[in-house]
């Protein structure tokens, strides 16, 4: 039995889900009538479809904090190490008495994100 285009796409789909830390975009393109699979966008072509969004972040992260790392938000219970993941290093850290850090981000468009943390955990945000 001879694999079919599908398959072969399936295939490509399902190599790039075990990259760790990947996202990548994949493209169908029709080249000289002929459909191919690739990660880039098509050249001057007949066609293009983007085929999937692949997130691949590594499995010490609950689905919650995934979903959020990869639309780079925050929210309350979300650990250290995912938000990290998520906004990067803070621009500044705010150490408090009471055993607590104030993350500081601050936006190009001038718009700032506090992010409390406490026992490694967020503990409250504010934009």
């Amino acid at each position: 039995m001879k694999p079919s285009l599908m398959m072969y796409g399936l295939l490509l789909l399902a190599s790039l889900c075990f990259s760790q830390d990947s996202q990548a975009k994949i493209y169908q393109c029709e080249v000289d009538g002929k459909i191919v699979f690739q990660d880039h966008l098509c050249e001057v072509v007949d066609s293009q479809t983007e085929v999937a969004i692949i997130e691949n972040i590594k499995s010490d992260f609950s689905d919650e904090e995934r979903k959020l790392i990869n639309s780079n938000e925050v929210a309350i219970g979300m650990s250290e190490k995912a938000v990290l993941k998520s906004r990067g290093e803070p621009d500044a850290v705010h150490r408090s008495g009471r055993g607590g850090e104030q993350w500081v981000y601050q936006g190009e468009d001038g718009r700032m994100l506090q992010v409390i943390m406490k026992n490694g955990k967020v503990f409250d945000w504010r934009d």
